[in-house]
């Protein structure tokens, strides 16, 4: 291992710990970073928003590694492995998902047997990549197994004399060897079990929300209430039975919230090896009636398989499922045969049932039957004939999830009385209709065109991701502004504001940001905070948008409130002056207000000096402390404790009511509490307490306990 003391401030994490899922080996070459053992450090990464050096090497090029600087290195140990060293003679680097300026252009690759004095073995300089998630393979003349590799690395921005980040998707180190031998045949199969195959099964996925608790092995826990969530459109789920059988049927249970999340098309496929997949069932354009809504759907499969993998596609930026059942109903290759007598209605030696049926109820609320097995071994799936559409209403189904059956829902209630600041309404004319999930193109007639944007980008159509709660009629709205190279589904996700809203009833508006960035001369780390109040083209969104939610959902205009992460907090500040007369209250995360001249270049339009607001909010000022600071571009790193302690002054002195938080993390996001996020145990309870006119934390003895200990204070 990599001895810490070296790089005090460095990312390290052990490689096998980091791997999704183990890598095939190469026929020749053999990619090591995957040996159990190997380990990998990098001089920085950006772990608190996902993009650490484990990113580097799991096998999955959607991830990135990202460090805040544009010359960096990162190195790989062997030395905990079996053979403790290996003579590398191929390396391969896969570019990450944006900004070709943060590639490596320029770098070199060196050996060590120490990790001290080191041996230069490749040089390149000029590289480039020819697209996004394109991986390149270089080979290099090395008989010599070292124990240590490194990586130095000057990205395209820094051969410009620009400023960017470095980033990669993935990283391979190759030496010469074998694939590994065939697995041995498998074992012969235990007795069939009755019922579901899933339930005991070993189950793995393509990714997990392991700190929210949303992990793969809550789709077969026989608990529609926990689920499993993946952070991508396209995942896959596979199941270990741990003997073969022919699977012949399935049900899928959908999760909580956001439809948009639920498996739309997918693949069945069985395996006896893991690896060489035959397809058993397709399904394409699927849907759910309703949350927690159990389907049942048959493969025409004869023949025993161990491993059975689902390939899932959903409509959103992340799919998630509550429950997987898997159902053997034919005699091939795990269960015992049928009985010389199984079918003739009768029950008898080795048999649970015989041709008949028992009454159950769906998971989705619709009344049905399990039949009997052609084995007379169990039950199979609960199924129903009753559906959204069958001319019913029955189960589940209300006037508002299946007008068809049970008749329109009643329209909407009156929007409420307008606030102070009167109904905001929008500039385009007719409101578009606002969905769950991403809305593109979303006109913004008063946005000021002269403004630079990001290539292809534009400041009067605009693309914003939504997440609506049950019943969004009369809710309240928060607004999260993305960070310095964030997106809009992560501001959501990663904060936990999507599953704090659906459960607590609230909209969570969380706009795609447009500006061009100072990287390119063009002034603006991400969202326009440089530029005058009227026209602003991210003001001109946010009301509009609030005039289409108040418009569509008579939204509660005394319970509008904003947030934001890092350039998205700066961005709220922004808000609290500039558009104070919407909000109810805000918070900010690593945010404050401009104060380094230094900081920025000449073409750098950030922030402007601070103004006071034209109305005193209640304000939550949250930091990470002394670390939480900032690499800068330019010539002075940013520090957003001081920045922030700058603005809790100013709003203090201008009459503003103030929490101020020290959490102690640095510049990332603010780490979970256990398994609650921060929207959960810091921002929602904190807006929940601050309508419009409210009355505003005095002391801590108001705060509610699910703040953590010791952060926050009133000053």
């Amino acid at each position: 291992m990599l001895r810490p003391s070296r790089f005090p401030q460095c990312a390290r994490v052990a490689i096998a710990a980091a791997l999704l899922a183990p890598s095939a080996a190469l026929a020749q070459n053999v990619d090591r970073t995957s040996e159990p053992g190997a380990s990998i450090v990098a001089a920085g990464d950006n772990a608190g928003a996902g993009e650490g050096v484990a990113q580097l090497v799991d096998d999955d090029t959607q991830t990135k590694w990202l460090d805040f600087s544009p010359t960096t290195w990162v190195e790989v140990d062997f030395g905990a492995t079996s053979a403790g060293a290996y003579a590398i003679t191929e390396y391969a680097l896969t570019s990450a998902n944006d900004y070709p300026l943060r590639d490596p252009r320029d770098w070199t690759l060196s050996g060590s047997m120490n990790g001290t004095q080191w041996t230069t073995l490749d040089t390149r300089s000029g590289q480039t990549f020819a697209s996004r998630f394109s991986t390149r393979t270089f080979a290099i003349s090395n008989s010599t197994a070292y124990r240590y590799y490194r990586l130095d690395f000057a990205n395209a921005a820094q051969a410009q004399g620009q400023w960017a980040p470095t980033q990669l998707a993935e990283l391979a180190l190759r030496s010469a060897g074998s694939a590994p031998p065939p697995p041995p045949p498998p074992p012969p199969p235990p007795p069939a079990p009755s019922g579901d195959l899933a339930s005991g099964a070993s189950i793995t996925a393509r990714g997990e929300l392991t700190w929210a608790g949303e992990v793969a092995t809550n789709l077969t826990d026989d608990d529609s209430a926990t689920k499993w969530l993946d952070l991508a459109t396209t995942t896959w789920v596979e199941l270990d039975l741990g003997g073969a059988y022919a699977v012949d049927a399935y049900t899928l249970t959908s999760a909580n919230d956001v439809p948009a999340r639920d498996p739309a098309d997918w693949t069945l496929s069985g395996s006896n090896d893991g690896a060489s997949w035959t397809t058993l069932d397709a399904r394409n354009n699927q849907s759910f009636t309703s949350r927690f809504s159990t389907r049942s759907f048959g493969a025409a499969n004869t023949t025993a398989y161990r491993y059975y993998r689902f390939d899932f596609v959903s409509q959103a930026n992340e799919t998630q499922l509550a429950e997987i059942e898997l159902f053997a109903s034919g005699s091939g290759g795990g269960g015992g045969g049928s009985s010389p007598v199984c079918g003739d209605g009768v029950v008898e030696s080795g048999e649970s049932c015989d041709s008949d049926t028992m009454a159950c109820t769906t998971s989705g609320g619709y009344a049905g039957s399990r039949a009997c097995n052609s084995t007379c071994t169990g039950y199979g799936a609960c199924t129903s004939g009753a559906y959204c559409g069958d001319g019913t209403c029955n189960g589940p189904e209300d006037s508002s999830s299946c007008a068809s059956d049970c008749g329109a829902p009643p329209p909407p209630p009156p929007p409420p009385p307008p606030p102070s600041g009167g109904v905001p309404t929008y500039s385009g004319g007719t409101c578009p209709t606002l969905v769950n999930g991403m809305n593109n193109g979303f006109y913004v007639a008063n946005a000021d065109t002269s403004l630079p944007t990001l290539p292809g980008a534009s400041v009067q159509y605009r693309d914003v991701e939504i997440r609506l709660p049950a019943n969004p009629n009369g809710a309240a709205v928060v607004f999260t502004w993305h960070w310095y190279g964030g997106t809009s589904d992560r501001a959501i996700d990663w904060t936990g504001l999507g599953a704090t809203g659906y459960t607590e009833n609230f909209i969570v508006v969380s706009p795609v940001s447009v500006a061009a960035d100072p990287v390119n001369d063009s002034g603006y780390f991400e969202w326009y905070t440089g530029a005058a109040p009227a026209q602003n083209p991210d003001i001109e969104l946010a009301e509009d948008l609030l005039g289409c939610l108040y418009a569509q959902y008579g939204v509660d205009l005394d319970r509008v409130y904003a947030t934001g992460h890092s350039a998205g907090a700066m961005f709220v500040s922004y808000l609290l002056e500039h558009w104070s007369h919407r909000l109810a209250a805000a918070a900010t995360m690593s945010g404050g207000e401009q104060y380094l001249p230094g900081y920025r270049p000449a073409s750098d339009r950030s922030l402007p000096p601070y103004m006071t607001p034209s109305y005193n909010l209640p304000v939550l000022l949250l930091h990470g402390g002394n670390s939480d600071v900032y690499p800068s571009p330019y010539q002075t790193d940013f520090d957003f404790r001081y920045a922030t302690e700058l603005l809790e002054n100013d709003l203090l002195s201008d009459g503003s009511a103030v929490v101020f938080c020290d959490g102690g993390f640095g510049h990332q996001l603010p780490p979970p509490q256990g398994s609650v996020t921060v929207s959960d145990y810091l921002l929602w309870p904190y807006f929940l307490d601050h309508p419009r006119n409210g009355t505003p934390y005095s002391s801590s003895s108001d705060f509610p306990s699910s703040f953590p200990s010791g952060w926050c204070s009133v000053p």
